[in-house]
């Protein structure tokens, strides 16, 4: 229970800020493998074409999911954000 609480804790870190600066940041990573995919297909051939796209399919194929991540921490903020302002915890155990 303890490990459940202390993730609430760090969802709470979680500022709008931060959240559209790490979207941005993700956004940029998309960017720039989409460019480095067009100048591998323009440049590179056979073997060394296939390892570097293997590569970087392993370094930025996580984005999408860290960018569920990202996007899931602000809807639980904003959901124990709005629990709090409506005082919606359950009261605990006497």
């Amino acid at each position: 229970m303890a490990g459940f609480i202390k993730g609430i804790e760090r969802d709470r870190n979680f500022t709008k800020g931060k959240i559209a600066s790490r979207l941005a940041h993700l956004a940029a990573g998309v960017a720039h493998y989409i460019d480095e995919m067009v100048r591998i297909d323009q440049l590179e051939e056979g073997e060394a074409r296939a390892e570097r796209v293997a590569h970087l399919a392993r370094r930025y194929g996580s984005i999408p999911a860290k960018r569920q991540d990202v996007d899931g921490a602000e809807c639980r903020r904003l959901y124990h954000e709005t629990c709090h302002l409506l005082d919606l915890h359950p009261a605990p155990d006497s």
